[in-house]
């Protein structure tokens, strides 16, 4: 399972096309909410998964201003504010696209 084509809507979707011709969308804020790099990942309340509020992170928080591929199995996100060191491997992508 490998991405085909990947594009962001109007700055409110991420859109793939895999090479199996299975199409996702995903939510720009339900991405930037489930981003796996440790930072995001530290500090989450185990009953509820919400992060502690960071006022700083508002405003471009949920824009994109790049994409990269890593290697032959995930994204690399550089968003409009700064953050850029989630991966976001290409299964988890999927289940994303899913929820």
């Amino acid at each position: 399972m490998t991405p085909v084509k990947v594009k962001v809507e109007n700055q409110e979707y991420l859109y793939i096309l895999w090479d199996d011709n299975t199409e996702t969308k995903i939510d720009l804020p339900a991405l930037r909410d489930a981003c796996p790099c440790a930072e995001c990942q530290t500090g989450k309340d185990p009953k509820t998964e919400n992060l502690p509020f960071k006022p700083l992170t508002l405003g471009k928080k949920t824009e994109i201003a790049d994409i990269n591929v890593v290697g032959n199995y995930a994204l690399n996100i550089f968003w409009k504010d700064g953050h850029h060191t989630g991966i976001y491997e290409f299964g988890y992508l999927r289940q994303l696209g899913k929820q």
